[in-house]
């Protein structure tokens, strides 16, 4: 993988600390006020079952391709 930046990422230590936990909470934050941050844009109320991991990821990435190009396209 690529490193752009100086930030070192900081190795899996099998522990939780208060620093991955308050960077956690703020990149969550950071998302939610995002313009779509609150949904993922995939139907509610529907039980989805794929034969494999594939057919799941490819029925997302529809899903919010759909999502953001209607969010788009009301903004004008």
């Amino acid at each position: 993988m690529r490193t752009i930046g100086k930030r070192v990422e900081p190795p899996p230590t099998g522990k939780p600390s208060a620093e991955n936990l308050i960077r956690g909470a703020a990149m969550n934050e950071a998302l939610q006020k995002l313009p779509t941050g609150t949904t993922t844009f995939i139907p509610k109320g529907k039980i989805y079952r794929f034969e494999t991991h594939i057919e799941a990821n490819s029925f997302q990435d529809e899903c919010v391709i759909t999502g953001i190009v209607k969010n788009k396209s009301r903004k004008g």
